[in-house]
């Protein structure tokens, strides 16, 4: 054989072997997870687009030793949700101290929708500022013109400062609750009390506490942002304006006085499905690492289960 054919067949053996690594034929949960490069997906705590007959995953970067955010969100590409193709980083992470999204800051849970009437694509977050810990609890927005960014950065704040939710009622409006007078928590008065508002009233002037998070398009694009709120005592469920980029003001209370995060909603043959997580804490020594947990939600008497497998196809 002559050498330079030999050399060239190395080359095309050496990219089939990286093309089979790289490409997945099935889901396998909790295992290594790469992209289409051969590289374990960065984007955790992600949110899921499809646009264009192309599914896009936006998540968290996580770096070897903290979760605080010291790169940004990052993006990734299928057309068949097994095989990844990485978009980079599509909100990055401030040089700027003085900016909500300083580095070192937490980022989390980043969902985008599309708004066909301003033809931009919306991502909201989780943000807590820099070195305030878990103290902000706001909600972030950003803008783009392209699924894959970069995002421009808009604002953060809590929602609907000032306004009471629509089943708020009016012996709750003036039950005037305070914090001093349930100095134990978790009494069953105390619950009683969250239940009834205590930390609503509260937090009503500065707006309400917004963390873990989901973004919800209804089949009429009507848009909600569904968050836990009240110390992650209550979920929150707020209409979203047209524009999609600030709440219209209406919102409600569900599952209140119970302890929920982590929340995902979906549709199926005309109602919402809501599945969410009690707030069991969590510490990642090597946050890099994290790996995913995929599996399908079946029905069974129209009811949605999800049960463990070492690996599937859908």
């Amino acid at each position: 054989m002559f050498p330079f054919l030999k050399i060239s067949l190395i080359l095309v053996l050496s990219m089939l072997s990286q093309l089979t690594i790289a490409q997945h034929q099935q889901f396998t949960p909790n295992e290594l997870w790469t992209d289409t490069k051969g590289v374990h997906i960065n984007a955790h705590g992600g949110g899921m687009l499809y646009f264009q007959g192309k599914y896009y995953w936006y998540g968290e970067y996580k770096s070897e030793n903290t979760s605080s955010a010291m790169v940004g969100f990052t993006c990734y590409s299928s057309t068949n949700l097994i095989n990844w193709n990485n978009e980079g980083v599509v909100l990055a992470v401030s040089d700027d101290e003085k900016s909500d999204i300083a580095k070192g800051c937490i980022m989390e849970r980043p969902k985008v929708v599309y708004n066909a009437k301003t033809k931009q694509f919306v991502m909201w977050f989780y943000l807590e500022l820099k070195g305030q810990n878990y103290k902000a609890a706001r909600v972030a927005l950003v803008v783009s013109d392209s699924p894959i960014g970069r995002f421009k950065y808009l604002r953060s704040y809590r929602p609907n400062a000032g306004i009471y939710t629509l089943n708020f009622t009016l012996e709750q409006k003036n039950a005037a609750l305070t914090e001093s007078d349930f100095p134990k928590s978790w009494t069953a008065e105390w619950s009683l009390a969250v239940k009834n508002g205590l930390f609503l009233q509260r937090d009503l002037p500065g707006g309400q506490m917004s963390r873990d998070m989901s973004i919800f398009m209804d089949d009429n694009a009507k848009t909600y942002h569904i968050f836990a709120s009240e110390k992650n005592q209550t979920l929150q469920i707020a209409e979203l304006a047209d524009d999609y980029q600030s709440h219209d003001g209406r919102f409600v209370r569900v599952i209140e006085g119970k302890h929920n995060e982590a929340l995902a909603i979906f549709k199926k043959d005309g109602k919402n499905f809501l599945i969410t997580s009690d707030c069991t804490g969590w510490t990642p020594k090597y946050p890099i690492d994290t790996r995913y947990i995929w599996l399908p939600i079946e029905f069974k008497n129209n009811i949605p289960v999800i049960t463990w497998k070492d690996n599937w196809k859908y």
